[in-house]
């Protein structure tokens, strides 16, 4: 999907810019990316390179070209490439979940976009997790019955939740601090499948026969997440 986008936008800049039009291009650096000490690499992707510390926030009129980072080398250069006279705006992550501070209206500054340190650091807001299976009896295109079904509700860091009020930092030779607010994304996941025991083909042969009654033979799961991250919003 993100190479569709970019092959768009690459043909639209290019028609545009037959007829007269042109785009606008950044460049954004960053001297140095800190990964606190406590942050969970695992929650960003990261192996040997941590890739889109930055996002746009212009419904996919953006190319952010270079925007990986490497273990051994935590400096950020990259080229961002937009519609001429459209406002530009990059999201840079600021935690291990994703939180993101938005920096609104870059087309205003020079073609440089500098900030000279930037850190990431551990959420520790609790999110609420409920989980769900059931298992029931499915032939013939039809649900028969539930069988049973269980969940379960929990919090993480139930003993912790630490607040950061606010990120700063020092883009262009201006120092910021940009208030952080709280907002939760609900997100659900769903799988389904035939049980262990007794696979399709298993059932069918045994309930076909007659020889054996099955209590169930599907199951259905749910995950719902209702997770908490931070978004601040700096109008430059």
């Amino acid at each position: 999907m993100r190479l569709y986008k970019s092959l768009l936008l690459l043909i639209l800049l290019y028609s545009q810019n037959i007829f007269g039009q042109n785009f606008s291009i950044k460049y954004f650096i960053i001297d140095t990316v800190v990964f606190e000490k406590d942050v969970d690499k695992n929650e960003l992707n990261f192996t040997d390179f941590f890739q889109d510390l930055l996002c746009s926030g212009n419904s996919g009129k953006v190319i952010i070209d270079t925007n990986i980072l490497r273990e051994d080398n935590t400096r950020l250069l990259s080229k961002i490439t937009y519609i001429k006279g459209d406002s530009l705006k990059i999201g840079i992550l600021i935690d291990d979940k994703r939180s993101v501070v938005w920096l609104n209206h870059l087309e205003r500054l020079k073609d440089t976009v500098h900030i000279k340190k930037w850190t990431l650091f551990h959420n520790q807001l609790q999110d609420s997790i409920k989980s769900w299976i059931g298992f029931y009896h499915y032939i013939d295109d039809s649900i028969i019955g539930v069988y049973k079904q269980k969940s379960k509700q929990y919090v993480t860091n139930k003993n912790y939740e630490d607040e950061h009020p606010n990120v700063s930092f020092i883009l262009n030779n201006a120092k910021y601090s940009v208030p952080l607010n709280i907002n939760v994304d609900e997100l659900v996941s769903w799988s389904h499948g035939y049980t262990t025991k007794n696979g399709e083909k298993k059932r069918y042969k045994k309930e076909l026969a007659g020889k054996k009654n099955i209590r169930y033979n599907k199951f259905a799961a749910s995950v719902a997440k209702k997770r908490k991250i931070y978004v601040g919003i700096l109008d430059l």
